[in-house]
């Protein structure tokens, strides 16, 4: 009998949302100073003036599972293909020089498309991009073309370098070229991103080499 009173106890504790409640000292047994419940989310302990409640157990707290580093090779380690080039490509220059070579050489077509191809299932094109290109690679760019700050800038979608040679190297993933536009345009805006925190640490940094000149 006083275990079914207990356990109508615990039955109105979970429907009011209560962590404990005190029992009755006739709802339980003269000899149980801890009676476990049949319930296991929930016990009966003796208090110090004599009444019995009934406790919720604590939450045990699991282990944490270290998150697995990724531990992935960086893809393009200063790669070169035919043509001198030499990745990531640093310079605008360099840039068109590659769009020209791809154009009208297919050896170095394909070498470029093989490289593209080494990229790793865990990485997003658009990170990818800047183990291709530097940020200051792209700085004259854009997918669309579109005028920034008065900044006149090269629409990057009509060049072969960032269509046709995508779409080869992950033809067999299925990008499409919408999926790539994304990709491109989301890589510029990381790129420009890195370029202004670049600056605004320099910055920084330089403030406070005048403030310690102008102190000594």
């Amino acid at each position: 009998m006083c275990d079914v009173y207990v356990l109508e106890y615990i039955r109105k504790i979970r429907e009011r949302h209560s962590n404990q409640l005190i029992v009755p000292f006739y709802a339980i047994a003269d000899n149980d100073s801890e009676q476990i419940s049949a319930d296991d989310d929930y016990y009966v302990v003796c208090t110090e003036e004599g009444s019995y409640k009934i406790q919720e157990k604590p939450t045990v707290a699991q282990p944490r599972t270290p998150k697995p580093r990724n531990t992935a090779p960086s893809p393009v380690r200063v790669s070169r293909i035919r043509g001198g080039f030499v990745f990531p490509i640093t310079s605008g220059s360099d840039l068109e020089r590659l769009e020209q070579a791809v154009t009208n050489r297919k050896d170095i077509r394909q070498e470029y498309v093989a490289l593209l191809s080494r990229k790793p299932k865990n990485y997003h094109i658009a990170n990818y991009m800047q183990c291709i290109f530097s940020d200051e690679a792209l700085d004259d760019y854009n997918y669309h073309g579109v005028h920034v700050l008065g900044r006149c800038k090269i629409a990057m979608k009509g060049y072969d370098i960032f269509s046709n040679c995508f779409l080869d190297a992950f033809k067999s993933d299925g990008l499409t070229m919408e999926e790539l536009s994304e990709q491109i345009v989301l890589a510029i805006k990381q790129s420009r991103n890195r370029m202004r925190q670049r600056t605004f640490r320099a910055k920084k940094i330089i403030k406070k080499m005048l403030m310690k000149k102008s102190e000594n």
